[in-house]
């Protein structure tokens, strides 16, 4: 059993990348991030409901390798960076080196925000947790450096005829 809680469509899922939770984007604007509970044989959530998705649908989200945080993006075109760590998780106090101390170790807190100027539908972290890769609408892929700031943009070969 997993109780979501979600009010209206579930638009995209990923777990993390130990295995031990998962997350759910909805079309409200609210994650849900779930953890197995043995002692009641189901999979419970909490909310990730950010003042800054603005009730916006979450079209994608991706795990940092960490485990304790969220790249999210919405359809009005902005990524986000949202904390989601649980006081169960393993790696709670893993610091990332971009990040703020002290940063991953609530759940819910907004570290950062990008207006992108166009959806992006998909999401994905390097290994290492330093660059995030996203396929925007626009057609074009960006990698985002976390180290340098820099944002990298490289357009779809050949096009559309």
């Amino acid at each position: 059993l997993v109780l979501l809680r979600l009010r209206r469509a579930a638009t995209c899922v990923q777990w993390s990348p130990d295995g031990s939770k998962f997350a759910v984007g909805g079309s409200e604007g609210i994650i849900s991030v779930g953890t197995y509970e043995q002692e009641n044989d189901w999979w419970a959530c909490k909310h990730i409901k950010s003042s800054n998705l603005d009730d916006s649908a979450i079209l994608a989200l991706t795990w940092h390798p960490s485990g304790s945080l969220l790249a999210v993006s919405t359809l009005l075109g902005n990524y986000h960076l949202i904390t989601a760590a649980l006081k169960s998780d393993p790696k709670l106090h893993e610091e990332i080196a971009w990040a703020q101390p002290g940063d991953l170790a609530t759940f819910d807190k907004s570290i950062g925000c990008v207006s992108h100027g166009s959806w992006i539908h998909s999401l994905a972290f390097s290994p290492s947790g330093n660059h995030l890769a996203m396929a925007a609408h626009d057609g074009k892929a960006y990698v985002v450096d976390f180290v340098t700031g820099q944002t990298s943009a490289v357009a779809a070969a050949g096009g559309f005829p």
